[in-house]
């Protein structure tokens, strides 16, 4: 959830890969394990390596480039959801790590030139009679604290209605959601998402009208777009496939979803380009980026 300024390696795993490794005479894992290196700015005095997707129950130590195991004593294995945390000595560089399943061992080496913020899966609004539920969804968490819930009357000026405990470290899927009953016409929402140092990111923003103010007048946001459009100037039930057709420029029609009271989720396999949105006879050109 929040970002971390630290060495992250996205690479791939399985214990069978027979790929030759530069560093030592183990193979490269092959698959999909992703592992964060801390160094020790995010929880002060705790170094490692965060990691996800790898083999539950799988060992794990961790080594500088001279290949000198730096792994902290009583460093548990990978648990059932395939993360953990691996501690290493603070002041040395990891460079790669070697995981052991089954009595067979691979490497992951540590890619030091990218850094990857921890982000959403999925958030989402929608009606239900006279209040408004979000859910979100979270990949993976760690050092989260909480979620404040903001709302907008005019997608400007936010203010918090409510607030949800964070998970603090997950290496899994999280599932979230937030009722609010105040919910009255229209209006727009987001997350704000704080970590226990205090910093803290924002979500996305998602809308919706409950019949006050759908004037007729269409408007989207965001445009250009990459997956999920908000429908402004509608009404939430009228945010369904008999009312809406997305289009290519050459006039091919494109799938969507809908995936909130007043969103929808264009299929994220077309190209970017010029889109051709109808909402119940009005027509909106998107752009995809």
């Amino acid at each position: 959830m929040k970002k971390i300024y630290s060495i992250v390696s996205i690479i791939s795993l399985s214990l069978f890969s027979l790929s030759a490794s530069a560093q030592s005479t183990l193979p490269t894992c092959t698959g999909n394990v992703t592992v964060f290196y801390v160094d020790g700015s995010i929880i002060p005095g705790t170094c490692g390596v965060f990691m996800t997707g790898a083999p539950a129950g799988a060992t794990v130590r961790v080594f500088d480039a001279a290949d000198n195991d730096i792994t902290v004593p009583g460093t548990p294995p990978i648990n059932n959801s395939g993360g953990g945390l691996a501690q290493s000595v603070c002041g040395t560089q990891a460079a790669y790590v070697i995981l052991t399943s089954g009595g067979v061992s691979c490497q992951v080496p540590v890619n030091q030139d990218i850094v990857t913020p921890i982000k959403l899966a999925s958030f989402s609004a929608f009606l239900k009679n006279s209040s408004v539920t979000l859910n979100w969804t979270s990949d993976q968490e760690f050092n989260s604290s909480v979620y404040s819930i903001e709302r907008s009357n005019d997608g400007k000026n936010f203010s918090a209605i409510g607030t949800v405990k964070a998970a603090g470290i997950s290496y899994s899927p999280l599932k979230y959601s937030f009722d609010d009953n105040s919910f009255s016409g229209t209006a727009y929402y987001r997350l704000k998402m704080i970590d226990i140092d205090g910093t803290f990111e924002y979500s996305k923003v998602v809308y919706v009208n409950g019949g006050s103010g759908a004037n007729g007048t269409l408007s989207v946001f965001p445009n250009p777009f990459r997956s999920d459009v908000q429908l402004k100037g509608i009404n939430a039930s009228d945010v369904n496939k008999a009312n809406i057709r997305i289009f290519s420029a050459a006039g091919k029609e494109v799938n969507f979803k809908v995936s909130g009271a007043n969103s929808i989720s264009i299929d994220p396999s077309v190209p970017q380009g010029i889109y051709m949105l109808r909402v119940k006879g009005q027509t909106y050109k998107l752009v995809k980026e």
